[in-house]
């Protein structure tokens, strides 16, 4: 028996899972490029202003994607959400079975947040304008709705997450 699939979170719970996603990362690439300028600079090395505009670039650049890729693919592979998910209530499933995604899936979710920043308004005018629909595999959901309450019609019997 296949078990039913909340429908989509929308609105407030994931602008906020969005932009805490986006702040933990852009925080990260700015520590990040600015322990790589200190360390520069603190080395003794002489360079000069675009050299080190270059590191920190490079450096916070490196920074945001390995924090985003941990974020949303690893955290959400052992935990069904990435941080700005867990503080919004929201989790990311299965449309199949309400499971949590596969690696595969889980990196497509990623890479396909990644482009749509840049290209959101173009896939919104090809796509209809739906963004959580741009995947039809995965679903991104209240929590309250998998809740493990028999008495709750999704995800009744299973363990709370």
């Amino acid at each position: 028996m296949r078990t039913p699939v909340p429908p989509a979170a929308e609105g407030f719970r994931r602008l906020l899972s969005m932009m805490a996603d986006a702040l933990l990362a852009l925080t990260a690439g700015v520590v990040a490029g600015l322990a790589a300028v200190t360390s520069l600079s603190m080395s003794g090395q002489t360079s000069t202003d675009r050299e080190t505009g270059v590191l920190f670039l490079v450096t916070a650049a490196i920074a945001v994607f390995t924090v985003s890729f941990a974020n949303h693919v690893v955290l959400t592979l052992w935990a069904r959400a990435s941080v700005g998910k867990r503080l919004a209530g929201l989790r990311l499933v299965r449309v199949a079975d309400c499971a949590a995604p596969r690696f595969g899936q889980a990196l497509g979710h990623w890479v396909r947040g990644l482009f749509t920043i840049v290209l959101i308004p173009l896939l919104a005018l090809v796509e209809g304008g739906e963004p959580g629909r741009w995947n039809p595999k995965l679903r991104v959901v209240r929590r309250r709705d998998l809740a493990c309450r028999s008495a709750r019609p999704y995800g009744a019997g299973r363990p709370c997450l």
